[in-house]
């Protein structure tokens, strides 16, 4: 596999797909501090990512993809998670 696929963007984008499903878990207990900590640290590094990317020069295109898939679901799970715990 390339190197650059292990880069701090891409793994910053791994992180946001990793806590998606405890996203979900936090939400359907209704764990709303839980929920709002996770969203936190996935917006966190929705903005690392990019800024990452770019400064270390490690712009690819699996890269962009990757964090497209991470924003569709940390966005999807985050407006489940809005409307269970807070409908």
């Amino acid at each position: 596999m390339d190197k650059k696929i292990y880069s701090i963007p891409n793994l910053l984008s791994l992180l946001r797909l990793a806590l998606v499903p405890e996203l979900a878990i936090s939400a359907f207990l209704n764990e709303a501090n839980i929920f709002l900590l996770f969203l936190a640290i996935c917006l966190l590094s929705d903005l690392l990512d990019g800024f990452f990317a770019r400064k270390l020069h490690q712009v690819t295109e699996f890269g962009a993809r990757l964090d497209s898939w991470a924003d569709m679901a940390t966005y999807a799970m985050m407006i489940l998670g809005l409307y269970l715990i807070w409908p």
